[in-house]
């Protein structure tokens, strides 16, 4: 079964915001409307919302039951993204630019995260990322492995 990805949009006014908020949901809305149910639909901020917008898109997002949030604020404030993670109530995701185990344990003890996703080719290797994810599982977090390079890193990634 396949999953959906929507990409959250950067804005610089209030104004702006409103309608960018405006516009992320009706998307959501639509694609949830078209995939039904059954298929899980994750929302990727790319680290670049603040943590009150994130905390915004989360809110409006909600109703369309969200499998997660993706990096919606930088993962270099771990303290933000677990007053978003306290706040919202999707599925907080990170790791994707996280390098070995140990910045992923402070996430963990933090609460910041319900969803890890150590890229297996950037954090340190198979054993790495097999440490990251038995890490994950001690904290009852999950693990969806980020993934953008290679079959390679693809077949990996699925073992």
């Amino acid at each position: 079964m396949g999953w959906a990805k929507i990409h959250a949009i950067r804005a610089d006014s209030t104004n702006f915001f409103t309608r960018s908020w405006q516009k992320v949901e009706a998307k959501v809305k639509a694609v949830r409307e078209t995939v039904g149910a059954e298929v899980p639909i994750a929302i990727d901020g790319h680290g670049r919302l603040n943590p009150i917008n994130a905390i915004e898109m989360a809110k409006r997002v909600e109703p369309y039951g969200i499998l997660f949030f993706e990096e919606p604020v930088l993962p270099e404030s771990v303290d933000a993204m677990a007053e978003l993670r306290r706040k919202a109530d999707v599925p907080i995701a990170t790791g994707e630019r996280l390098f070995t185990r140990y910045p992923f344990r402070e996430y963990l003890v933090k609460s910041a995260v319900d969803v890890v996703q150590p890229d297996i080719c950037t954090c340190g290797g198979i054993m790495e990322t097999f440490k990251i994810a038995a890490m994950a599982d001690a904290f009852f977090s999950t693990i969806a492995p980020h993934n953008p390079l290679s079959p390679l890193s693809t077949v990996i990634c699925l073992h």
